[in-house]
């Protein structure tokens, strides 16, 4: 993920509007090596995106990832827009129930 302006570090970051602004003129933008989105399976909803984020004491906090976040990210495939190397047809058949799979 990665942040450009002052309210965007001091939101995401969790530090004073003081550091936020040093940040911000330090860079174009920061990359927080910390947090990332990544999409998880679950067999009663499906695909689920996640916002991970690794704490100063080492764990792992998620929640679910906001329209929003994709803006702070680079090459994260995007859930709303198809990939374009899929045919129309294979992208249909993929999204269709089969009792097969079950």
């Amino acid at each position: 993920m990665f942040y450009q302006d002052i309210s965007e570090l001091k939101k995401n970051l969790g530090i004073t509007r003081k550091k936020a602004s040093f940040l911000a003129t330090q860079n174009s933008a920061y990359v927080d090596r910390n947090a990332w989105l990544e999409e998880f399976f679950c067999e009663e909803h499906g695909t689920i995106w996640m916002r991970l984020s690794k704490q100063a004491d080492g764990t792992l906090a998620a929640i679910p990832a906001k329209r929003s976040d994709w803006k702070s990210t680079t090459r994260t495939i995007d859930p709303e827009i198809p990939n374009p190397s899929v045919s129309e047809f294979s992208y249909h058949m993929s999204r269709r129930a089969s009792t097969q799979l079950v």
